[in-house]
């Protein structure tokens, strides 16, 4: 079976149909100060959801991102878990909800993504931010 080309070249035998769920930290969807490069990777991936998501969309294939602030998981280094630690306190102040995201309220928005719920959403960026931007 021949594939698709796109604009890039880049052939894709499969792509007829389906999604395709980017994560990325919330903080690539502004100016932000961070390290080196980190800063402008997490844009270059809401860039690359967004633009994917047109060139796709013609073949089936949604693209979406989902971009979690935060979370109460083992992957958050320590520092940041302990309840008495001064910089989990000043960004759970940050956060309206005043509590970080949960892993169940992560996988809760990608199902949400790659439901038949959101047949017609592609190029979405989602941030699951508990309002920290308002």
């Amino acid at each position: 079976m021949p594939g698709r080309s796109t604009s890039q070249g880049i052939s894709c035998p499969r792509c007829r149909r389906g999604k395709l769920l980017v994560c990325a930290p919330l903080l690539g969807s502004g100016a932000a100060v961070s390290p080196g490069w980190h800063g402008p990777a997490r844009a270059w991936i809401i860039a690359a959801t967004e633009s994917l998501a047109a060139e796709y969309a013609p073949h089936g294939l949604r693209v979406n991102a989902i971009l979690p602030i935060t979370d109460d998981s083992p992957a958050v280094p320590s520092f940041m878990r302990a309840a008495s630690s001064p910089l989990r306190q000043q960004a759970l102040a940050a956060i309206p909800l005043g509590r970080f995201a949960s892993p169940t309220d992560i996988g809760a928005a990608a199902v949400f993504l790659c439901s038949d719920a959101a047949t017609f959403l592609t190029g979405v960026i989602l941030p699951i931010y508990g309002g920290h931007r308002l």
